[in-house]
């Protein structure tokens, strides 16, 4: 028994076959048939209503709009137009064609309507006359005449092509009466016909622009229609390169008098007569419509097929290079169809043993059914005994339930009284919670505060002490380096002192060794105050020893003044360093700027002076204090480019350092890291990013930080609100 796996590959193989033994012996026909069905000569179904009234019959007769609509009919018929045509109609033949065109035009792809005859605008709407229109006012409009837009919209109710030819801008006797009760202003400017909104697909040509009145000529047909039956057949032209040729024509034969002209919304080219066919070309569009048939499919038939048909063509490398991939996908389709089968009958095997198992279970499945069975008759007999004992224990419930009833109300009223006095109670536990909790939170607050506070003291008073202990040694170190450096360089200087009379002694014992003579150097007398190494230059010679003795020695004393020059420049230096130690003592917590200030007024110059300290009680910053002072001297410290870090009020570390940032720029000292109304008004005054580290000679700024000119970086520490550096 086949599964159901190998029946679809058995159906799918003879479909296959089929589809090999008669697609192939149909496939030239078929692409035969779409070539010649969709060529431009049979591409689409064409209907025309065309019409011509020269025989009026209350106003003289026009003699081309009959003649003329018979020959715009044979040229139609000619390019396989469906032609509805009407000569001379009245009223209700024009309405009878009217009908039979628009039912004959239902899926038609190109609709085409001429008329020639007399019309007319009123209103700006456009009439067509039948031959027994007679016009007295504006009512008769509409029951002697055909409105030519209702037409149109009966063409445009379908995405087609329409084509619109009007031959009927004559001039017409029609509209006197209708001028005499209507005024002429409302016939629109002179007799022609107005402009007419088109649908999308829609091309409506007038024999002249809209407004004027054309001519009805004197030879057989009129301009407009002689100039289209020329060209209207034409092979390959557009039907917007016929209008134009039709207007060039027309405007010869008038001097210029007639201009037709055209409203087009076509989207795309309208050919309505295909151009000559060239076999060649033919044979090659034949060649690719049958590639492109054939060239998505996997059958190998149809390629084997092409190259018979074309053994030339322009795909035949790739038709070869097809049947090459399909005969390797045969190949693995083969494979692929052998390996599915032996996978089918490995499933159809599982099936069978699961179908055995199914059955299995199915067995046992009605076992305990038949087992649930009994257990349920046996727990309905013991739901009938509970329901008897739940009955006896329901009157049973009642009687207690009455007797409870009259406890019950005795209790409600206790109750209801307990309720009330224990709702005043718990208003008043309430209340007394809530007192208890805000008393706690505002010691909490406070606690926190103080601790705050008092831990911040504590870390003030550490950090100012440890400040204190560190000047103190620092300045003893430095009091003790001076005094050995004093001594040192008393020392030298005692030392450079001696070596100094000794040379000048050994000088002037060589002096008074050395007798120059009077006749040797006459230069002498009249210069006594030469130096010793001038006179030796002129009685000693270069290469004598007393002379390089004489030359080390005045070396020796130069390096000695040197040297003294050098420890003199260093005992300046311990000087200011000292001053700069006392200073720094002078900076520690208990001094005010005030005091600042007047010990470097009695040093050189007050570098304060520049400043103005103070703030008027109109000031905006008057009276800040707390987070508010500290959060507006953050903000200046940023301005000035200090980095203080996040405008917050929490005057931490980062603030302390901006602090000190801004007073190194004129190399200010204060006392006091904290945030106070004389530090906000100093650092209002320093205009924007002027916020930059100064540093001393032979140091220059890096990186926020003063470097030795050799690079050696300095380590920079701040403890009880001053700055020190070590190199």
């Amino acid at each position: 028994m086949l599964t159901a796996i190998e029946m679809l590959f058995v159906l799918t193989a003879k479909i296959v076959n089929w589809c090999h033994a008669h697609v192939l012996q149909f496939g030239g026909l078929l692409v035969s048939f779409f070539i010649l069905a969709f060529s431009p000569a049979q591409a689409d179904e064409r209907v025309a209503l065309v019409i011509g009234n020269s025989a009026y019959e209350h106003v003289p007769g026009l003699p081309n709009p009959k003649n003329d609509a018979e020959a715009i009919s044979d040229a139609l018929e000619r390019l396989d137009f469906k032609v509805i045509r009407g000569i001379d109609l009245d009223h209700a033949g024009f309405v009878a064609k009217i009908k039979e065109y628009t039912r004959a035009i239902r899926g038609a792809d190109i609709a085409l309507l001429y008329y020639a005859g007399h019309g007319l605008q009123v209103r700006g709407k456009n009439y067509l006359a039948p031959i027994d229109t007679e016009l007295f006012d504006e009512a008769d409009l509409e029951f002697e005449t055909i409105r030519l837009e209702a037409i149109m919209s009966q063409m445009e109710r379908e995405r087609r092509t329409n084509l619109v030819f009007l031959d009927a801008c004559r001039d017409n006797p029609l509209t006197l009466n209708l001028a005499q009760t209507m005024g002429t202003r409302s016939l629109g400017p002179d007799r022609g016909l107005a402009p007419v909104e088109t649908g999308v697909g829609t091309l409506v040509a007038y024999s002249t622009q809209p407004g004027n009145v054309a001519y009805d000529g004197t030879g057989r047909h009129s301009p407009f229609t002689g100039a289209l039956l020329e060209h209207l057949e034409a092979p390959g032209d557009d039907i917007a390169v016929i209008l134009r040729k039709v207007r060039q024509k027309v405007l010869q034969e008038t001097d210029g008098r007639q201009v037709p002209w055209s409203n087009s919304s076509l989207t795309g080219p309208v050919v309505l007569r295909a151009a000559e066919i060239d076999p060649i070309v033919e044979q090659r569009k034949f060649d690719l419509a049958y590639w492109e048939s054939i060239q998505g499919s996997e059958d190998l038939s149809f390629f084997e097929n092409y190259l018979e048909r074309f053994p030339q063509g322009q795909f035949a490398d790739l038709a070869k290079l097809k049947i090459s991939s399909i005969r390797k996908k045969e190949i693995e389709r083969v494979d692929l169809l052998q390996e599915l089968q032996e996978r089918s009958r490995r499933q159809a095997s599982a099936l069978e043993e699961l179908e055995a198992e199914r059955q299995r279970l199915l067995e046992e499945r009605n076992q305990d059914a038949e087992r649930q069975a009994a257990a349920l008759a046996a727990a309905n007999e013991e739901a009938k005994r509970r329901e008897e004992q739940i009955a006896l224990l329901n009157r049973e419930k009642a009687l207690l339930e009455e007797e409870a009833q009259a406890a019950l109300a005795l209790q409600e009223n206790a109750l209801e009284a307990a309720r009330r006095d224990a709702a005043d109670q718990l208003k008043q536990l309430v209340r007394l919670e809530q007192e208890k909790a805000e008393l706690a939170q505002q010691s909490q607050e406070l606690s926190e505060a103080q601790k705050k506070t008092l831990a911040e003291a504590i870390a003030l008073s550490r950090e100012n002490a440890a400040e204190v202990e560190r000047l103190k040694v620092e300045k003893a170190r430095l009091q003790t380096e001076t005094e050995n450096l004093a001594a040192a360089n008393r020392a030298a200087l005692e030392s450079a002192e001696k070596e100094a009379e000794a040379n000048t002694a050994m000088i002037a014992k060589l002096e008074g060794q050395t007798v120059i003579p009077q006749d040797h150097n006459p230069v002498a007398a009249s210069t006594p105050d030469r130096t010793v190494g001038s006179d030796l230059e002129g009685l000693l010679n270069r290469d004598d020893a007393l002379y390089s003795q004489v030359e080390d020695l005045e070396a020796a004393i130069k390096a000695r003044e040197l040297e003294a020059k050098r420890l003199i420049e260093k005992l300046e230096e311990a000087r200011k360093a000292r001053s700069v130690v006392d200073m720094d003592v002078a900076m520690l917590p208990g001094s005010s700027m005030d005091l600042i200030k007047e010990h470097q007024t009695a040093s050189k110059k007050d570098p304060f002076g520049d400043y103005d300290l103070t703030m008027e009680q109109d000031d905006p910053d008057y009276g800040l204090a707390g987070r508010d002072l500290a959060r507006r001297l953050q903000e200046e410290l940023n301005r000035a480019g200090c980095k203080a870090g996040t405008v917050d009020g929490i005057w931490g570390e980062k603030s302390r350092t901006a602090l000190r940032k801004l007073f190194n720029v004129k190399g200010l000292k204060i006392s006091s890291l904290r945030p106070d109304s004389q530090l906000l008004a100093l650092a209002r005054q320093h205009p924007e990013n002027s916020c930059r580290l100064i540093c001393k000679n032979g140091f220059a700024e890096r990186d926020g930080a003063c470097v030795r000119s050799n690079q050696k970086r300095a380590t920079c520490s701040s403890a009880a609100g001053s700055f020190s550096c070590v190199y």
